[in-house]
């Protein structure tokens, strides 16, 4: 979840990272892995999305500028999310 709890980003078993916005449960955007990701969390800012895998890689992608929590585009971050595989 991001920042302000507005995105949900969600692994699935077809090898995507999924984005929605939970005020309508709509889609946002879709990532692809080449394996199956295990884990997903937001960057401090919100601005990406970084997803461990079966590869034990970290690919990052780049959250689209409409999805970013209102507090990046005002300068004012204060949380920070940690995940682990």
């Amino acid at each position: 979840m991001n920042c302000n709890g507005t995105v949900v980003a969600s692994p699935t078993t077809d090898n995507h990272i999924r984005l929605w916005r939970l005020s309508d449960w709509q889609t946002i955007a879709i990532f692809q892995r080449s394996d199956s990701p295990y884990c997903v969390t937001f960057s401090m800012d919100g601005k990406y999305i970084l997803a461990g895998g079966k590869d034990k890689k970290i690919l990052e992608w780049a959250v689209p500028e409409h999805a970013w929590p209102e507090d990046v585009l005002k300068g004012q971050v204060t949380y920070q999310v940690y995940s682990g595989l």
